[in-house]
């Protein structure tokens, strides 16, 4: 001590810092990674509920929890969930969760958790990371300041937010080493595979970084100084006669593929001529919110460039679209109605579920404003794709586009050519016609030739 205080030149000893407490050193944390903890008493029933923003007893738009319409969806969601739980056993181990029993039930809870901190955390500042670090905290857990996270949490938290948006799809790898996404590359997904660290980045950011999931306004699209301002778009006109199913299967010879997937939803591949349609309409219906509510995947789809109203009211108005299609390619044409109820329908089926809002779009009559009780929607046989269909227009005039590049090769294409019903019908017509010029020509020589013999036989 003497010589300590000698050097210090007969001073005293400098007072240390006093130590943090635990919770200071948990508010530090909060504010420096922006955190927002959630009360953990989430009911494992209840993650459906949180996700699409609607309570048990109320409905949106004439669809509730209890519905007919909505349970068989609802339904797969938790069949998926109870498949994927033994996978997520260090995820909720992490989180504070009890895993041993019942993980089924606890991963529904874990999802609920999930989708509250992306809706009560700012706007376009969570990440994969500070989701875990909210979940955990949340549950009571202590975090260090060098506390590291594992890549298959951070790959777990990845892959419910693909089943939660419905936008890519996920398989077991015995080592994960970074993110990745199961599907192939395709003109949407531009890569496959990141970097983990990369799980530090807002969640919006970080899935468009693999490509374009959902379809986008021409508007939104990067351009160079030189294309600024941006040009009006030339108008883009859509002919149901000339887009519909029974056109794309019988004449332009397409086969329709169905995906559990949203981000795959009339995606063409011309090469293979197939298209791909969503099968689970219901999940676009229940997103199809009033514009003061915000779902969990508006909470994770952000847009760089809007602020939170306006992604939902772009989020709004692309699920409305998606419904919208299914009338087109179906539901308003005769023929393809019949063509879906006859070929169609049993196809759709996806482990087992057919979400019934699909076959009332597909195989009824009625129009989509009662379907989904907006009467701000006109069902048209014409439409504008910048206008009526901006995200999805384009997708459909690729379709029109190929369609109407395919000519009949023979009379059963041309009976079923009905893309324009008005030469279909002079064409057949005029068909007739000729058709019974010829019996009249056949019928009179054959007259004629009978009065020919029977003048010989009387000689």
């Amino acid at each position: 001590m003497e010589l300590t205080q000698s050097l210090l030149g007969g001073r005293d000893l400098p007072k240390l810092p006093t130590p943090p407490t635990a919770e200071e050193m948990f508010q530090e944390l909060l504010q420096e990674h922006k955190i927002v903890t959630i009360d953990p008493d989430v009911k494992p029933q209840d993650f459906a509920e949180i996700l699409f923003s609607m309570g048990e007893n109320t409905s949106i738009r004439g669809y509730s929890f209890r519905s007919p319409y909505v349970r068989p969806f609802l339904d797969f969601m938790n069949k998926e969930l109870q498949e994927r739980a033994p996978r997520y056993s260090s995820l909720l181990q992490y989180c504070g969760l009890p895993h041993e029993v019942d993980q089924s039930n606890q991963l529904r809870r874990f999802v609920g958790m999930l989708v509250m901190v992306l809706k009560k955390s700012k706007y376009r500042q969570i990440s994969i990371d500070k989701v875990l670090y909210a979940l955990r905290l949340s549950n009571g857990l202590p975090l260090t300041g060098d506390d590291e996270l594992a890549p298959e949490l951070r790959q777990g938290v990845f892959s419910l937010l693909g089943l939660i948006t419905m936008l890519y799809k996920i398989e077991d790898q015995a080592e994960v080493t970074e993110l990745y996404i199961s599907q192939p590359l395709n003109p949407t997904i531009y890569y496959n595979r990141k970097p983990i660290e990369e799980a530090g980045t807002a969640l919006g950011t970080l899935i468009r970084s693999f490509g374009k999931f959902v379809p986008i306004l021409k508007e939104e699209e990067p351009r160079s100084l030189e294309e600024w301002p941006p040009k009006e778009p030339e108008p883009l006109y859509l002919n149901i006669n000339a887009v519909n199913a029974y056109a794309l299967l019988k004449v332009a010879k397409i086969r329709i593929e169905w995906s559990d997937l949203l981000s795959e939803h009339l995606l063409f591949d011309r090469h293979l001529r197939t298209v791909k349609l969503f099968c689970f309409p219901t999940f676009c219906a229940l997103h199809y919110l009033p514009e003061d509510k915000r779902s969990g995947f508006d909470c994770i789809m952000d847009h760089w460039r809007f602020e939170a109203p306006l992604v939902i009211a772009a989020h709004r108005s692309m699920f409305r679209e998606a419904l919208l299609s299914y009338r087109v390619l179906f539901g308003q044409d005769d023929h393809a109605r019949a063509l879906f109820k006859g070929e169609e329908e049993a196809k759709a089926l996806y482990k087992g579920v057919l979400d019934p809002l699909l076959v009332r779009l597909c195989g009824s009559k009625e129009s989509l404003s009662d379907l989904v009780a907006d009467k701000s929607i006109h069902e048209q046989e014409f439409y504008d794709c910048t206008i009526d269909i901006p995200f999805y227009g384009r997708r459909l005039n690729t379709l029109q586009m190929y369609t109407t590049t395919r000519q009949p090769r023979n009379l059963k294409d041309l009976w079923h050519d009905r893309r324009d019903p008005s030469k279909w019908a002079l064409l057949w017509v005029a068909l007739m016609v000729a058709g019974c010029a010829v019996v009249l020509s056949i019928l009179q020589i054959g007259l004629v030739t009978a009065q020919l013999v029977i003048a010989i036989l009387r000689r």
